[in-house]
Parts: C-alpha cells; sequence; structure tokens
C-alpha cells in the first residue's frame, strides 16, 4: 500500500506536467492544422475539402439541388452546413492525434482531448441522422429515395470514423491511464458484430427402442 501510494505521488506530478506539455503542443499543432485547412478551403472556393464525410454531402447537395420544397431544402442545407463543421472539426482533431510524438504517447497516452472532440462530433452527426430521418417522412418519392441513401452512407461514415478514432488509441503507455482520468475520457464499448447464429445440424434425438412386452406364455393349469 506504501509503495502504490509513493506511486501515485511521483506520477501525478508527472502526468499533470505531461498534459501542460501536451496541450501546448496539440494547440500550437492544431492551430497549424485550422489554418492549412481553411486556406485549402479560401484557395479551392469550388472544390469539395470534405474529408470524412465527402460522400453523404454530395448526396445532401443532390436533394438541395432538385427539391421544390423550400422548407425541405432548408432543412437539408442546414443539415450540409452541420456535416461540413464536423467534418472540419474531425479532420483537425484526428490529424492532431496522428501528429502526437511517438516519445508522448508512450508516456502520457493518446491525445484523449481530441479524441473526446471527435467523440462529441460523432454525437452530433448521429442527431444529424435523426433528423434526415424526420426529413425523408415529409418528402416526396424522388427525394426521399436519395435521402435513404444519405442516411446509409452516413451512419458508414460513421462507423469509420469510430473506427479510426478506436485505432487511434491503441497502445501501450506508461501513464496514459492516469491521462484518461484527468481528462474524463471514457472510452467506448467496442460493439462487434455477433455472427448469425447458425443452429448446428444437432443429432437428432435418436428414441430409445422400448422392447414391447410380450407377455409370456402362462401355461394352463392342468387338472
Amino acid at each position: 500500500m506504501i509503495i502504490i501510494t509513493k506511486l501515485f505521488v511521483i506520477a501525478i506530478p508527472l502526468v499533470i506536467l505531461g498534459v501542460i506539455v501536451s496541450n501546448v503542443f496539440t494547440n500550437g499543432f492544431k492551430g497549424s492544422v485550422t489554418g492549412s485547412v481553411q486556406g485549402k478551403k479560401t484557395e479551392a472556393a469550388t472544390g469539395n475539402t470534405n474529408k470524412y464525410l465527402e460522400n453523404s454531402i454530395k448526396k445532401l447537395q443532390v436533394v438541395e439541388a432538385k427539391t421544390k420544397n423550400k422548407e425541405i431544402r432548408n432543412e437539408i442545407s442546414e443539415v450540409i452546413e452541420e456535416e461540413e463543421k464536423s467534418d472540419f472539426e474531425i479532420s483537425t482533431s484526428i490529424a492532431t492525434m496522428e501528429a502526437r510524438p511517438s516519445i508522448v504517447k508512450f508516456i502520457m497516452g493518446p491525445d484523449y482531448k481530441n479524441a473526446g472532440q471527435v467523440r462529441s462530433e460523432i454525437v452530433r452527426l448521429r442527431n444529424q441522422v435523426s433528423k434526415l430521418n424526420r426529413i425523408q417522412e415529409k418528402a416526396g418519392a424522388t427525394e426521399s429515395g436519395t435521402i435513404s441513401e444519405t442516411i446509409m452512407t452516413l451512419q458508414a461514415e460513421l462507423t469509420a470514423i469510430e473506427t479510426k478514432l478506436y485505432n487511434s488509441l491503441q497502445g501501450f503507455s506508461l501513464l496514459g491511464w492516469l491521462n484518461r482520468l484527468l481528462t474524463g475520457f471514457t472510452p467506448a464499448p467496442v460493439v462487434t458484430p455477433s455472427p448469425s447464429a447458425s443452429p448446428e445440424a444437432s443429432e437428432s434425438a435418436s428414441p430409445t427402442p422400448i422392447e414391447s412386452s410380450t407377455p409370456s406364455a402362462v401355461p394352463s393349469a392342468t387338472p
């Protein structure tokens, strides 16, 4: 017990110092990434700079251009704007996580601050899926089909983002567990699809042969 207490006394200041250094590095790097991405958006005003949500955004833009319902067009425009913001945050956060120096990751663990940001954007995008479901209910036949495809595409993109986030958090670290506690990051449970239950060919219960009770011939009583 005394040894464990001493370890905590030594480890906690190191973690706090590491978190400070990590935040300084993270904020500096993320600022450069943000400036770089914004610069690319300015240079390519007509191009698509989305990275993780490109396909679903393109499908929504098709719906926005074709629909004649003003209400649906406005709602789709809002979803596109939200997706573009989320894509930007996810791109910069994951880029910062991937640029974390190996020595920092080995000692302090992954960048849980930006991992939490990605997690927040995933939750926000889940809400956008619900919003698209509501829009689909009041859309016409033409828009409804494209919106349905968009929902499936967005869900696939979210799965890919969650997988990338999960992989970015893997690896051994000395004080990562304590860093995670201090940052309040809780790893999401990994849901692996369970294989379809294929019923095994169970041996049919062969009935145990029941011996027929054949009455033995009772000798007749001879007088």
